[in-house]
Protein backbone atom coordinates (compact mmCIF):
# COMPACT_ATOMS: atom_id res chain seq x y z
CA UNK A 1 0.00 0.00 0.00
CA UNK A 2 1.26 3.53 -0.70
CA UNK A 3 2.52 5.47 2.29
CA UNK A 4 -0.25 7.91 3.28
CA UNK A 5 1.85 10.13 5.55
CA UNK A 6 4.36 11.39 2.96
CA UNK A 7 4.70 15.14 3.25
CA UNK A 8 6.60 17.84 1.44
CA UNK A 9 7.61 21.12 3.03
CA UNK A 10 9.93 24.07 2.55
CA UNK A 11 12.83 24.68 4.92
CA UNK A 12 13.99 28.28 4.99
CA UNK A 13 15.09 29.73 1.67
CA UNK A 14 17.70 27.17 0.68
CA UNK A 15 16.24 23.67 0.95
CA UNK A 16 13.28 21.48 0.13
CA UNK A 17 12.46 18.54 2.37
CA UNK A 18 10.93 15.38 0.95
CA UNK A 19 9.71 13.49 4.02
CA UNK A 20 8.46 9.97 4.69
CA UNK A 21 7.89 8.26 8.04
CA UNK A 22 11.38 6.74 7.82
CA UNK A 23 13.52 9.03 5.65
CA UNK A 24 13.92 12.71 4.91
CA UNK A 25 15.71 13.87 1.78
CA UNK A 26 16.96 17.49 1.86
CA UNK A 27 17.33 19.08 -1.58
CA UNK A 28 19.05 22.33 -2.54
CA UNK A 29 16.47 24.75 -3.98
CA UNK A 30 18.91 26.36 -6.39
CA UNK A 31 20.47 23.31 -8.05
CA UNK A 32 18.32 20.33 -7.06
CA UNK A 33 21.29 18.62 -5.37
CA UNK A 34 20.93 16.31 -2.39
CA UNK A 35 22.18 17.99 0.77
CA UNK A 36 21.64 15.26 3.33
CA UNK A 37 19.63 12.14 4.12
CA UNK A 38 18.08 11.62 7.55
CA UNK A 39 17.10 8.11 8.66
CA UNK A 40 14.48 7.90 11.40
CA UNK A 41 15.93 4.59 12.66
CA UNK A 42 17.98 5.76 15.62
CA UNK A 43 17.26 9.44 14.82
CA UNK A 44 20.57 9.81 13.04
CA UNK A 45 21.73 11.35 9.79
CA UNK A 46 23.60 10.01 6.80
CA UNK A 47 25.29 13.20 5.69
CA UNK A 48 27.11 14.03 2.46
CA UNK A 49 30.71 14.53 3.48
CA UNK A 50 31.25 17.75 1.53
CA UNK A 51 32.69 18.22 -1.95
CA UNK A 52 29.55 16.71 -3.44
CA UNK A 53 29.53 15.78 -7.10
CA UNK A 54 26.78 17.18 -9.37
CA UNK A 55 23.56 15.18 -9.26
CA UNK A 56 23.77 14.67 -13.00
CA UNK A 57 26.00 15.64 -15.89
CA UNK A 58 26.03 15.10 -19.65
CA UNK A 59 28.92 14.34 -22.00
CA UNK A 60 28.07 16.20 -25.19
CA UNK A 61 30.36 16.86 -28.16
CA UNK A 62 33.39 15.68 -26.22
CA UNK A 63 32.84 17.84 -23.12
CA UNK A 64 30.98 17.54 -19.83
CA UNK A 65 28.51 20.38 -19.35
CA UNK A 66 29.87 23.35 -17.41
CA UNK A 67 28.26 24.76 -14.29
CA UNK A 68 25.44 23.50 -12.08
CA UNK A 69 21.85 23.22 -13.29
CA UNK A 70 19.38 26.02 -12.67
CA UNK A 71 16.25 24.94 -10.83
CA UNK A 72 13.26 26.61 -12.52
CA UNK A 73 10.41 25.19 -10.48
CA UNK A 74 9.32 22.18 -8.48
CA UNK A 75 6.01 20.52 -7.85
CA UNK A 76 4.68 17.56 -5.91
CA UNK A 77 2.42 15.00 -7.52
CA UNK A 78 0.92 11.60 -7.00
CA UNK A 79 1.97 9.19 -9.75
CA UNK A 80 0.24 5.77 -9.81
CA UNK A 81 -0.54 6.08 -6.12
CA UNK A 82 3.01 7.08 -5.18
CA UNK A 83 4.24 10.42 -3.95
CA UNK A 84 6.50 12.16 -6.47
CA UNK A 85 8.61 15.30 -6.63
CA UNK A 86 9.36 16.85 -10.03
CA UNK A 87 12.25 19.30 -10.32
CA UNK A 88 12.24 21.28 -13.57
CA UNK A 89 15.60 22.79 -14.46
CA UNK A 90 17.78 24.10 -17.24
CA UNK A 91 21.27 22.94 -18.03
CA UNK A 92 22.21 24.43 -21.35
CA UNK A 93 21.61 23.09 -24.00
CA UNK A 94 19.09 20.80 -22.25
CA UNK A 95 15.78 21.30 -20.56
CA UNK A 96 15.58 18.70 -17.77
CA UNK A 97 12.90 17.23 -15.57
CA UNK A 98 14.24 15.24 -12.64
CA UNK A 99 11.71 12.91 -11.05
CA UNK A 100 12.01 11.53 -7.52
CA UNK A 101 9.34 8.96 -6.62
CA UNK A 102 8.99 7.63 -3.09
CA UNK A 103 8.78 3.87 -2.60
CA UNK A 104 5.48 2.65 -1.13
CA UNK A 105 7.17 1.66 2.14
CA UNK A 106 8.91 5.02 2.48
CA UNK A 107 12.38 3.42 2.62
CA UNK A 108 13.64 4.41 -0.80
CA UNK A 109 13.44 6.64 -3.82
CA UNK A 110 13.45 6.17 -7.56
CA UNK A 111 15.08 8.86 -9.63
CA UNK A 112 15.30 9.48 -13.39
CA UNK A 113 15.72 12.32 -15.87
CA UNK A 114 13.67 13.42 -18.86
CA UNK A 115 15.74 15.59 -21.23
CA UNK A 116 15.00 17.70 -24.29
CA UNK A 117 17.92 18.80 -26.46
CA UNK A 118 17.67 22.50 -27.34
CA UNK A 119 20.79 22.84 -29.49
CA UNK A 120 20.61 24.52 -32.89
CA UNK A 121 22.48 21.69 -34.66
CA UNK A 122 23.10 17.99 -34.20
CA UNK A 123 25.02 16.98 -31.10
CA UNK A 124 27.04 13.87 -30.26
CA UNK A 125 25.91 12.43 -26.94
CA UNK A 126 28.32 10.02 -25.23
CA UNK A 127 27.03 9.58 -21.67
CA UNK A 128 24.63 10.77 -19.00
CA UNK A 129 25.98 10.60 -15.46
CA UNK A 130 23.67 10.24 -12.46
CA UNK A 131 25.51 10.58 -9.16
CA UNK A 132 24.99 10.20 -5.45
CA UNK A 133 26.71 12.71 -3.18
CA UNK A 134 29.81 11.82 -1.22
CA UNK A 135 28.04 9.97 1.58
CA UNK A 136 29.39 8.99 5.00
CA UNK A 137 27.46 6.61 7.21
CA UNK A 138 28.76 8.16 10.46
CA UNK A 139 30.87 11.19 11.28
CA UNK A 140 33.65 8.92 12.54
CA UNK A 141 33.05 5.93 10.25
CA UNK A 142 32.22 6.10 6.56
CA UNK A 143 31.32 2.42 6.39
CA UNK A 144 32.39 0.29 3.42
CA UNK A 145 31.53 0.24 -0.27
CA UNK A 146 30.10 -3.14 -1.33
CA UNK A 147 29.94 -4.44 -4.90
CA UNK A 148 28.46 -7.97 -4.81
CA UNK A 149 29.04 -10.34 -7.73
CA UNK A 150 32.08 -8.32 -8.80
CA UNK A 151 35.23 -10.37 -9.19
CA UNK A 152 38.19 -7.99 -8.58
CA UNK A 153 36.82 -6.88 -5.21
CA UNK A 154 33.70 -7.13 -3.06
CA UNK A 155 34.32 -4.63 -0.26
CA UNK A 156 36.33 -1.41 -0.23
CA UNK A 157 37.07 1.18 2.42
CA UNK A 158 37.70 4.85 1.62
CA UNK A 159 41.47 4.37 1.29
CA UNK A 160 41.01 1.50 -1.19
CA UNK A 161 38.58 3.54 -3.30
CA UNK A 162 41.12 6.39 -3.41
CA UNK A 163 43.92 4.02 -4.49
CA UNK A 164 41.88 2.53 -7.34
CA UNK A 165 41.03 5.98 -8.75
CA UNK A 166 37.98 4.65 -10.60
CA UNK A 167 36.80 8.13 -11.42
CA UNK A 168 34.62 9.42 -14.24
CA UNK A 169 37.50 10.46 -16.49
CA UNK A 170 39.15 7.04 -16.29
CA UNK A 171 35.85 5.28 -16.86
CA UNK A 172 35.12 7.41 -19.89
CA UNK A 173 38.60 7.02 -21.40
CA UNK A 174 38.53 3.24 -20.97
CA UNK A 175 35.08 3.00 -22.51
CA UNK A 176 36.10 5.06 -25.53
CA UNK A 177 39.11 2.78 -26.02
CA UNK A 178 36.93 -0.33 -26.11
CA UNK A 179 37.47 -1.31 -22.46
CA UNK A 180 34.06 -1.11 -20.82
CA UNK A 181 35.32 -2.38 -17.47
CA UNK A 182 37.84 -0.05 -15.79
CA UNK A 183 39.24 -1.86 -12.78
CA UNK A 184 37.17 -4.87 -13.78
CA UNK A 185 33.79 -3.17 -13.18
CA UNK A 186 31.68 -4.64 -15.93
CA UNK A 187 28.66 -2.93 -17.50
CA UNK A 188 25.06 -3.31 -16.34
CA UNK A 189 22.74 -5.04 -17.18
CA UNK A 190 24.69 -7.46 -19.38
CA UNK A 191 27.74 -8.51 -17.37
CA UNK A 192 27.20 -7.20 -13.86
CA UNK A 193 24.14 -6.68 -11.67
CA UNK A 194 25.05 -3.03 -11.06
CA UNK A 195 24.27 -3.18 -7.35
CA UNK A 196 26.40 -0.88 -5.15
CA UNK A 197 25.97 -0.52 -1.40
CA UNK A 198 27.36 1.57 1.45
CA UNK A 199 27.10 -0.33 4.72
CA UNK A 200 27.93 0.32 8.36
CA UNK A 201 28.13 -3.12 9.95
CA UNK A 202 28.18 -2.13 13.67
CA UNK A 203 24.79 -0.40 13.37
CA UNK A 204 23.37 -2.64 10.60
CA UNK A 205 22.37 0.37 8.52
CA UNK A 206 23.12 1.41 4.99
CA UNK A 207 21.85 2.09 1.52
CA UNK A 208 22.23 0.52 -1.89
CA UNK A 209 21.57 1.70 -5.41
CA UNK A 210 20.58 -0.29 -8.49
CA UNK A 211 18.59 0.06 -11.70
CA UNK A 212 15.93 -1.89 -13.58
CA UNK A 213 16.70 -2.99 -17.19
CA UNK A 214 18.45 -0.36 -19.27
CA UNK A 215 18.41 0.02 -23.08
CA UNK A 216 22.06 1.13 -23.00
CA UNK A 217 24.97 -0.12 -20.91
CA UNK A 218 25.76 1.58 -17.62
CA UNK A 219 29.35 1.94 -16.46
CA UNK A 220 30.26 2.84 -12.88
CA UNK A 221 32.74 5.14 -11.18
CA UNK A 222 33.63 5.36 -7.48
CA UNK A 223 35.49 8.15 -5.75
CA UNK A 224 36.62 9.10 -2.27
CA UNK A 225 35.59 12.73 -1.87
CA UNK A 226 36.08 14.62 1.37
CA UNK A 227 36.07 11.40 3.38
CA UNK A 228 32.89 10.06 1.79
CA UNK A 229 31.90 7.59 -0.96
CA UNK A 230 30.74 9.17 -4.24
CA UNK A 231 29.02 6.79 -6.67
CA UNK A 232 28.36 7.61 -10.33
CA UNK A 233 26.38 5.62 -12.88
CA UNK A 234 27.24 6.59 -16.46
CA UNK A 235 24.54 5.56 -18.90
CA UNK A 236 26.29 5.14 -22.25
CA UNK A 237 23.57 6.44 -24.56
CA UNK A 238 25.94 7.09 -27.46
CA UNK A 239 23.79 8.74 -30.08
CA UNK A 240 23.37 11.57 -32.57
CA UNK A 241 20.94 14.14 -31.13
CA UNK A 242 18.71 16.21 -33.37
CA UNK A 243 17.40 19.64 -32.26
CA UNK A 244 14.25 19.19 -30.19
CA UNK A 245 14.90 15.48 -29.55
CA UNK A 246 13.72 14.06 -26.23
CA UNK A 247 15.11 11.12 -24.27
CA UNK A 248 15.02 9.65 -20.78
CA UNK A 249 17.57 7.99 -18.55
CA UNK A 250 17.11 4.67 -16.86
CA UNK A 251 15.86 4.73 -13.28
CA UNK A 252 18.28 4.96 -10.37
CA UNK A 253 16.75 3.26 -7.34
CA UNK A 254 18.10 4.06 -3.87
CA UNK A 255 17.03 1.87 -0.95
CA UNK A 256 17.77 2.40 2.73
CA UNK A 257 17.90 -0.46 5.20
CA UNK A 258 18.35 -1.08 8.91
CA UNK A 259 19.22 -4.77 8.70
CA UNK A 260 22.22 -6.91 7.87
CA UNK A 261 23.74 -6.65 4.41
CA UNK A 262 22.58 -10.21 3.67
CA UNK A 263 18.98 -9.31 4.55
CA UNK A 264 19.21 -6.26 2.25
CA UNK A 265 20.37 -8.49 -0.61
CA UNK A 266 17.53 -10.92 0.07
CA UNK A 267 15.10 -8.02 -0.35
CA UNK A 268 16.82 -7.02 -3.60
CA UNK A 269 16.55 -10.60 -4.91
CA UNK A 270 12.78 -10.56 -4.42
CA UNK A 271 12.52 -7.52 -6.71
CA UNK A 272 14.18 -9.15 -9.71
CA UNK A 273 11.23 -11.14 -11.12
CA UNK A 274 9.16 -7.95 -11.35
CA UNK A 275 11.70 -6.70 -13.93
CA UNK A 276 11.48 -9.94 -15.96
CA UNK A 277 14.84 -11.07 -14.58
CA UNK A 278 13.47 -14.58 -14.11
CA UNK A 279 15.05 -17.84 -15.32
CA UNK A 280 13.31 -19.89 -18.03
CA UNK A 281 10.93 -22.58 -16.83
CA UNK A 282 11.93 -25.21 -19.40
CA UNK A 283 15.58 -25.84 -18.49
CA UNK A 284 16.45 -29.51 -19.26
CA UNK A 285 16.82 -31.53 -16.07
CA UNK A 286 20.08 -33.17 -17.16
CA UNK A 287 22.08 -29.97 -16.77
CA UNK A 288 21.29 -29.48 -13.06
CA UNK A 289 24.28 -30.75 -11.10
CA UNK A 290 26.11 -31.93 -14.22
CA UNK A 291 29.93 -32.08 -14.17
CA UNK A 292 31.44 -30.56 -17.31
CA UNK A 293 34.93 -31.26 -18.64
CA UNK A 294 36.34 -28.50 -20.82
CA UNK A 295 38.86 -29.46 -23.45
CA UNK A 296 40.17 -28.62 -26.91
CA UNK A 297 40.26 -31.38 -29.51
CA UNK A 298 43.82 -30.49 -30.68
CA UNK A 299 45.08 -31.25 -27.15
CA UNK A 300 44.37 -34.90 -27.92
CA UNK A 301 45.90 -34.90 -31.39
CA UNK A 302 42.47 -34.86 -32.99
CA UNK A 303 39.05 -36.46 -32.51
CA UNK A 304 40.42 -40.02 -32.35
CA UNK A 305 42.61 -39.23 -29.35
CA UNK A 306 39.75 -37.67 -27.40
CA UNK A 307 37.42 -40.48 -28.39
CA UNK A 308 39.79 -43.05 -26.87
CA UNK A 309 39.84 -41.08 -23.61
CA UNK A 310 36.06 -40.95 -23.23
CA UNK A 311 35.68 -44.12 -21.08
CA UNK A 312 38.27 -42.82 -18.61
CA UNK A 313 36.59 -39.41 -18.45
CA UNK A 314 33.24 -41.00 -17.86
CA UNK A 315 34.75 -43.12 -15.13
CA UNK A 316 35.97 -39.92 -13.43
CA UNK A 317 32.38 -38.70 -13.18
CA UNK A 318 32.27 -36.42 -16.24
CA UNK A 319 28.68 -35.89 -17.39
CA UNK A 320 29.31 -33.57 -20.32
CA UNK A 321 32.13 -32.51 -22.64
CA UNK A 322 32.57 -28.80 -23.26
CA UNK A 323 34.57 -28.37 -26.49
CA UNK A 324 36.41 -25.20 -27.44
CA UNK A 325 35.70 -23.76 -30.93
CA UNK A 326 36.42 -26.04 -33.89
CA UNK A 327 36.30 -23.59 -36.80
CA UNK A 328 39.10 -22.13 -38.92
CA UNK A 329 40.98 -19.58 -36.88
CA UNK A 330 43.97 -17.27 -36.82
CA UNK A 331 47.37 -18.98 -36.79
CA UNK A 332 49.14 -18.27 -33.50
CA UNK A 333 52.34 -16.24 -33.69
CA UNK A 334 55.07 -16.17 -31.07
CA UNK A 335 53.85 -12.75 -29.91
CA UNK A 336 50.30 -14.02 -29.55
CA UNK A 337 51.53 -16.94 -27.49
CA UNK A 338 53.21 -14.51 -25.11
CA UNK A 339 50.32 -12.05 -24.80
CA UNK A 340 47.16 -14.16 -25.13
CA UNK A 341 44.89 -14.22 -22.09
CA UNK A 342 44.17 -17.85 -23.02
CA UNK A 343 46.43 -20.69 -21.92
CA UNK A 344 48.55 -21.54 -25.03
CA UNK A 345 48.68 -25.21 -24.04
CA UNK A 346 44.99 -25.39 -24.91
CA UNK A 347 45.39 -23.78 -28.30
CA UNK A 348 48.08 -25.61 -30.30
CA UNK A 349 48.54 -23.88 -33.71
CA UNK A 350 45.56 -21.51 -33.73
CA UNK A 351 43.63 -19.16 -31.47
CA UNK A 352 40.17 -20.76 -31.77
CA UNK A 353 38.32 -17.67 -30.52
CA UNK A 354 39.63 -15.59 -33.46
CA UNK A 355 37.55 -17.29 -36.14
CA UNK A 356 38.19 -16.71 -39.83
CA UNK A 357 35.38 -18.89 -41.19
CA UNK A 358 32.32 -19.93 -39.17
CA UNK A 359 31.55 -22.81 -41.53
CA UNK A 360 34.96 -24.34 -42.25
CA UNK A 361 36.58 -26.72 -39.75
CA UNK A 362 40.09 -26.08 -38.47
CA UNK A 363 42.29 -28.68 -40.25
CA UNK A 364 43.83 -29.81 -36.95
CA UNK A 365 40.35 -30.75 -35.69
CA UNK A 366 39.52 -33.27 -38.40
CA UNK A 367 36.46 -33.81 -40.59
CA UNK A 368 32.77 -33.27 -39.92
CA UNK A 369 32.31 -37.03 -39.73
CA UNK A 370 35.07 -37.28 -37.12
CA UNK A 371 33.20 -34.91 -34.81
CA UNK A 372 29.94 -36.74 -35.38
CA UNK A 373 31.61 -40.00 -34.35
CA UNK A 374 33.07 -38.33 -31.25
CA UNK A 375 29.65 -37.00 -30.21
CA UNK A 376 27.98 -40.37 -30.91
CA UNK A 377 30.58 -42.19 -28.79
CA UNK A 378 30.03 -39.76 -25.93
CA UNK A 379 26.28 -40.27 -26.14
CA UNK A 380 26.72 -44.06 -26.01
CA UNK A 381 28.49 -43.60 -22.66
CA UNK A 382 25.70 -41.38 -21.31
CA UNK A 383 27.64 -38.14 -21.78
CA UNK A 384 26.43 -34.87 -23.31
CA UNK A 385 28.49 -32.65 -25.63
CA UNK A 386 28.42 -28.83 -25.67
CA UNK A 387 30.35 -26.68 -28.16
CA UNK A 388 31.67 -23.16 -27.57
CA UNK A 389 29.99 -20.62 -29.86
CA UNK A 390 31.96 -17.42 -30.50
CA UNK A 391 30.19 -14.75 -32.55
CA UNK A 392 31.73 -11.47 -31.40
CA UNK A 393 33.55 -10.91 -34.70
CA UNK A 394 35.72 -12.36 -37.46
CA UNK A 395 39.39 -12.28 -38.39
CA UNK A 396 41.26 -12.24 -41.69
CA UNK A 397 40.98 -13.91 -44.09
CA UNK A 398 37.18 -14.07 -43.90
CA UNK A 399 34.69 -13.99 -46.73
CA UNK A 400 32.49 -11.77 -44.55
CA UNK A 401 34.98 -8.91 -44.81
CA UNK A 402 34.65 -8.73 -48.59
CA UNK A 403 31.03 -9.74 -49.06
CA UNK A 404 29.39 -8.23 -45.97
CA UNK A 405 31.34 -5.04 -45.07
CA UNK A 406 28.10 -3.42 -43.83
CA UNK A 407 28.01 -6.05 -41.05
CA UNK A 408 31.04 -4.49 -39.32
CA UNK A 409 31.13 -2.06 -36.40
CA UNK A 410 32.90 1.20 -37.25
CA UNK A 411 34.21 4.01 -35.08
CA UNK A 412 33.52 7.73 -35.53
CA UNK A 413 36.19 7.95 -38.23
CA UNK A 414 34.60 5.09 -40.20
CA UNK A 415 37.33 2.56 -39.34
CA UNK A 416 36.53 -1.03 -38.44
CA UNK A 417 37.60 -2.19 -34.99
CA UNK A 418 38.26 -5.36 -33.05
CA UNK A 419 35.59 -6.71 -30.72
CA UNK A 420 36.22 -6.84 -26.96
CA UNK A 421 39.82 -5.87 -27.72
CA UNK A 422 40.52 -9.29 -29.30
CA UNK A 423 43.16 -8.55 -31.92
CA UNK A 424 43.41 -9.22 -34.78
CA UNK A 425 39.72 -9.07 -35.57
CA UNK A 426 36.70 -7.18 -36.83
CA UNK A 427 33.66 -6.52 -34.67
CA UNK A 428 30.23 -7.57 -35.96
CA UNK A 429 27.26 -5.24 -35.53
CA UNK A 430 24.90 -7.27 -33.35
CA UNK A 431 22.05 -4.80 -33.92
CA UNK A 432 22.09 -5.46 -37.68
CA UNK A 433 19.10 -7.73 -38.46
CA UNK A 434 21.12 -9.58 -41.12
CA UNK A 435 23.86 -10.35 -38.59
CA UNK A 436 21.31 -11.55 -36.06
CA UNK A 437 19.60 -13.82 -38.60
CA UNK A 438 22.91 -15.33 -39.69
CA UNK A 439 24.22 -15.99 -36.17
CA UNK A 440 20.96 -17.48 -34.92
CA UNK A 441 20.64 -19.80 -37.92
CA UNK A 442 24.33 -20.78 -37.66
CA UNK A 443 23.87 -21.80 -34.03
CA UNK A 444 20.95 -24.05 -34.92
CA UNK A 445 22.90 -25.63 -37.79
CA UNK A 446 25.75 -26.55 -35.45
CA UNK A 447 23.35 -28.37 -33.10
CA UNK A 448 21.83 -30.23 -36.02
CA UNK A 449 25.09 -30.97 -37.87
CA UNK A 450 26.80 -32.71 -34.95
CA UNK A 451 23.80 -33.72 -32.79
CA UNK A 452 25.16 -31.48 -30.03
CA UNK A 453 23.47 -31.12 -26.65
CA UNK A 454 24.02 -27.42 -26.39
CA UNK A 455 26.14 -24.34 -27.02
CA UNK A 456 28.27 -22.33 -24.62
CA UNK A 457 28.12 -18.74 -25.86
CA UNK A 458 31.38 -16.84 -25.33
CA UNK A 459 31.21 -13.19 -24.25
CA UNK A 460 27.79 -12.14 -25.62
CA UNK A 461 27.97 -9.05 -23.40
CA UNK A 462 28.89 -5.45 -24.28
CA UNK A 463 29.60 -4.54 -27.89
CA UNK A 464 31.34 -1.44 -29.21
CA UNK A 465 29.05 1.32 -30.54
CA UNK A 466 28.61 1.39 -34.29
CA UNK A 467 28.91 4.95 -35.56
CA UNK A 468 27.96 3.93 -39.10
CA UNK A 469 24.70 2.09 -38.46
CA UNK A 470 21.84 1.70 -40.90
CA UNK A 471 19.40 4.60 -41.12
CA UNK A 472 17.09 4.77 -38.14
CA UNK A 473 19.47 3.15 -35.64
CA UNK A 474 21.61 4.91 -33.07
CA UNK A 475 25.26 3.95 -32.34
CA UNK A 476 24.49 2.56 -28.84
CA UNK A 477 21.92 0.06 -30.13
CA UNK A 478 24.57 -2.54 -30.86
CA UNK A 479 25.96 -2.37 -27.27
CA UNK A 480 23.43 -4.71 -25.68
CA UNK A 481 22.11 -6.40 -28.83
CA UNK A 482 23.82 -9.62 -27.71
CA UNK A 483 20.83 -10.11 -25.40
CA UNK A 484 18.45 -10.16 -28.38
CA UNK A 485 20.70 -12.60 -30.26
CA UNK A 486 20.94 -14.99 -27.30
CA UNK A 487 17.19 -14.81 -26.76
CA UNK A 488 16.55 -15.75 -30.38
CA UNK A 489 19.35 -18.30 -30.36
CA UNK A 490 17.83 -20.16 -27.42
CA UNK A 491 14.55 -20.42 -29.30
CA UNK A 492 16.31 -21.83 -32.36
CA UNK A 493 18.35 -24.30 -30.31
CA UNK A 494 15.19 -25.55 -28.59
CA UNK A 495 13.43 -25.85 -31.93
CA UNK A 496 16.18 -28.07 -33.31
CA UNK A 497 16.66 -30.10 -30.13
CA UNK A 498 14.35 -29.40 -27.16
CA UNK A 499 16.71 -31.04 -24.63
CA UNK A 500 19.68 -28.92 -25.71
CA UNK A 501 20.95 -26.18 -23.42
CA UNK A 502 22.38 -22.71 -23.80
CA UNK A 503 25.23 -21.80 -21.43
CA UNK A 504 26.35 -18.19 -21.45
CA UNK A 505 29.60 -16.59 -20.31
CA UNK A 506 27.85 -13.67 -18.62
CA UNK A 507 27.19 -12.38 -15.12
CA UNK A 508 24.46 -9.79 -15.75
CA UNK A 509 20.75 -10.13 -14.99
CA UNK A 510 19.68 -9.28 -18.55
CA UNK A 511 20.68 -12.78 -19.67
CA UNK A 512 18.92 -14.70 -16.89
CA UNK A 513 15.69 -15.12 -18.84
CA UNK A 514 17.32 -16.31 -22.06
CA UNK A 515 20.04 -18.70 -20.82
CA UNK A 516 19.68 -22.12 -19.24
CA UNK A 517 22.93 -21.71 -17.29
CA UNK A 518 25.16 -18.70 -16.50
CA UNK A 519 28.86 -19.60 -16.60
CA UNK A 520 30.51 -17.80 -13.67
CA UNK A 521 34.17 -18.01 -14.64
CA UNK A 522 34.94 -15.07 -12.32
CA UNK A 523 34.98 -17.57 -9.45
CA UNK A 524 38.33 -18.74 -10.84
CA UNK A 525 39.78 -15.37 -9.86
CA UNK A 526 38.65 -15.79 -6.28
CA UNK A 527 39.90 -19.38 -6.10
CA UNK A 528 43.28 -18.18 -7.41
CA UNK A 529 43.36 -15.43 -4.76
CA UNK A 530 42.54 -17.99 -2.08
CA UNK A 531 45.41 -20.15 -3.29
CA UNK A 532 47.76 -17.17 -3.02
CA UNK A 533 46.53 -16.42 0.54
CA UNK A 534 45.21 -13.03 -0.58
CA UNK A 535 41.76 -13.79 0.84
CA UNK A 536 40.40 -16.06 3.56
CA UNK A 537 37.88 -18.89 3.19
CA UNK A 538 35.36 -16.58 4.88
CA UNK A 539 35.95 -13.96 2.15
CA UNK A 540 35.24 -16.56 -0.52
CA UNK A 541 32.10 -17.71 1.33
CA UNK A 542 30.76 -14.16 1.54
CA UNK A 543 31.49 -13.55 -2.14
CA UNK A 544 29.62 -16.71 -3.19
CA UNK A 545 26.73 -15.95 -0.83
CA UNK A 546 26.34 -12.45 -2.26
CA UNK A 547 26.58 -13.80 -5.81
CA UNK A 548 23.76 -16.25 -5.19
CA UNK A 549 21.50 -13.46 -3.91
CA UNK A 550 22.19 -11.29 -6.97
CA UNK A 551 20.15 -13.66 -9.14
CA UNK A 552 16.50 -14.74 -8.97
CA UNK A 553 15.74 -17.98 -7.21
CA UNK A 554 16.02 -20.91 -9.59
CA UNK A 555 18.84 -19.40 -11.70
CA UNK A 556 21.45 -22.05 -12.53
CA UNK A 557 25.05 -20.89 -12.06
CA UNK A 558 28.03 -22.92 -13.27
CA UNK A 559 31.37 -22.72 -11.47
CA UNK A 560 34.66 -24.04 -12.89
CA UNK A 561 37.88 -25.10 -11.24
CA UNK A 562 39.91 -24.56 -14.41
CA UNK A 563 39.36 -23.49 -18.01
CA UNK A 564 41.16 -22.01 -21.01
CA UNK A 565 41.52 -18.65 -19.20
CA UNK A 566 43.07 -20.05 -16.00
CA UNK A 567 46.39 -18.47 -16.97
CA UNK A 568 44.62 -15.10 -17.05
CA UNK A 569 43.19 -15.52 -13.55
CA UNK A 570 46.36 -17.02 -12.08
CA UNK A 571 49.41 -16.13 -14.22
Amino acid sequence: MPVETNTFCTLGTHSLLLCTPEVTLEIDKQSGEWRQIVLRAGEREIVPAGGAVPGFDILLDGHWLAGPPELVQWEQRTESGQFALMLEMNRDPFHVRQWILVDPDGMGFRRFLELRYRGNSTGVLKAIEISLPAIRMYADDAGVLLTPNHFPFRSLDLAAVARLALNRDRTDADYAAGRPAPGGIETFPDNWNGLVGIYHEPSHTGLYTFSPPSPAPIAFAFQERSRGFAISALQRLEMILQPGQSLATTVQHVRFFATSWTAALEEYQKRLPAWEFAPPDDVPSWVTGATFYETAIPQWGGCDGLLRALPALRGMGVDALYLLPIWSAVEMTKQMRLTSRHDPSWQRRTLPHLITDFESLDPQIGRVEDIRQLVSAAHSLGMKVVLEYVFHGVSEPSWLLQRRPHWLVRDEQGNSRASHGWEPGYSLDWANPEVQDYLVALGGRQIQMFDLDGLRVASPFWKESNWSPAAGRQPFETNLAGVAIVERLRGEVKRVKPEAVLLCEVHGPAFVRCCDVLNMDSVLAWLARLGRDEISPRDLHEYLRDMRLCYPEGTLLQFGLENHTTAFWQP
